[in-house]
């Protein structure tokens, strides 16, 4: 038992030295969130656990992040990895990089910066704020730079090394080419180019960082490469005046949020991707967005993932999808019912009479009847295993049989009145 112990101490602990807060795991020991920590930080090259002597290898993301007592670090030689934002909004002085690894220049810095050669990592938020900066020299072995780098400093160019582009000037106005040969596009690297009407990719490009156009109000169009087989989060958040997206045949994943509130997006084309999975929010508040048509091999759609959509009326659910999030396609003017093989998803609200859920199915999504203030009545295949949350919230249904060992969700009968009749 004793031994069992310590070999899961060495596996997974925490603990705090000197104010400094480090995790161990794998026999290695990484710097978290230390908010305690002030004055001239040194961060030790090894350190003593309950017995074990661990090295040192790594700053966790956000480690002093606004922890602004901090004066001063200094980093042992073991250190092989530095998190994103990791001395943001310190009160540190000099520049802190490892042989390899550039993790933050000071606010305070004026004019043009040269990033030492031997530096091949550029950490997220490595020169975030710094309002002076004018300008930077990247080394020729750059080779990953994080994201939102550069963001709200003084520099006047583009920043991009052979294969990644980091960042857009937020003045930039008109169509920007991304130079070829670049094959990934940092998290944020337009963010707020409000006046960026167009983007040039190129067919070089294999991932786009989360974020990476987010609240560039102007972009009106992209044509995504081939090559590009997920959309992260945020990747065009609120770019308001975006009319049309082609989609690369390739695509697998839609993240959370990508397209939310994308209002003059009017046409999407599914047809030839091969997405499994579409995010909460994905394209929340796409008010001009007309029609999706999701195609088979789609199994997942999030959240609130259409929700209002409102010029939204032609939908196609592929039979694969076997999970929907709350609400999915609400606050549009879809007018038929949406279901899968297995899953049922939205009744209109303007639905009348009886209501017959079609044989095969076994869910019933969460808020899938609700409101739907004109229906009477609605019959269940003895097929249904599940109603979900709030299915027939506020309903006007004055009965329903319930498949026996069916499990009913959290209010999915609140503000029924009518109902009487509950057919077990």
């Amino acid at each position: 038992m004793t031994l069992l112990i310590s070999v899961l101490l060495t596996v997974s602990a925490m603990f705090t030295m000197d104010n400094i807060n480090y995790s161990i795991a794998n026999n290695e020991a990484t710097v978290v969130y230390s908010p305690k920590a002030q004055g001239e930080v040194t961060i030790p090259s090894t350190i003593r656990y309950k017995g074990g002597t661990y090295p040192v290898v790594a700053i966790a993301d956000s480690a002093f992040f606004d922890v602004y007592e901090v004066t001063a670090i200094n980093l042992p030689r073991s250190i092989s990895k530095i998190g994103g934002f990791a001395f943001f909004n310190t009160s540190v002085k000099e520049p802190i990089f490892t042989k390899t690894i550039f993790a933050y220049l000071p606010y305070e810095y004026k004019g043009k910066y040269e990033i030492p050669k031997s530096i091949t990592e550029i950490t997220a938020g490595a020169f975030c704020g710094c309002a002076d900066l004018t300008a930077v020299e990247l080394p020729k072995k750059v080779e990953k730079i994080g994201g939102y780098a550069f963001l709200a400093t003084g520099i006047t160019k583009p920043v991009s090394s052979d294969t990644h582009f980091a960042y857009l000037p937020i003045e930039y106005k008109g169509k920007y080419s991304i130079p070829k040969g670049v094959t990934t596009i940092s998290d944020g690297a337009f963010f707020g180019c409000e006046e960026l009407t167009r983007v040039d990719i190129p067919s070089t490009v294999t991932e786009i960082g989360a974020g990476a156009f987010k609240m560039c109000s102007n972009l009106d169009s992209v044509i995504l490469p081939s090559s590009v087989t997920i959309i992260k989060p945020n990747t065009f958040d609120g770019c308001k005046k975006l009319i049309y997206v082609s989609l690369p045949e390739r695509l697998e994943e839609i993240c959370a949020y990508a397209f939310n509130e994308c209002s003059w997006l009017s046409r999407i084309d599914f047809t030839k991707t091969t997405i499994i999975s579409i995010g909460d929010y994905a394209f929340y508040g796409c008010i001009a967005l007309q029609k999706a048509e999701l195609q088979e091999g789609l199994t997942n759609i999030g959240t609130y993932a259409f929700n209002q959509c409102n010029d939204l009326h032609e939908v196609t659910i592929p039979q694969s999808v076997t999970m929907v999030g709350k609400e999915t396609f609400g606050h549009t003017k879809v007018s038929t019912p949406l279901y899968s093989k297995t899953i049922f998803i939205l009744l209109p609200e303007s639905t009348t009479g009886t209501y017959t859920v079609p044989d095969g199915i076994e869910t019933i999504a969460e808020s899938a009847f609700a409101y739907c203030q004109r229906l009477e009545s609605v019959v269940l295949p003895s097929s249904v295993k599940t109603i979900g949350n709030a299915a027939f919230r506020y309903s006007t249904i004055r009965s329903i049989n319930i498949p026996e060992g069916a499990k009913v969700g959290e209010a999915a009968f609140e503000g029924c009145k009518n109902l009487k009749d509950t057919a077990l």
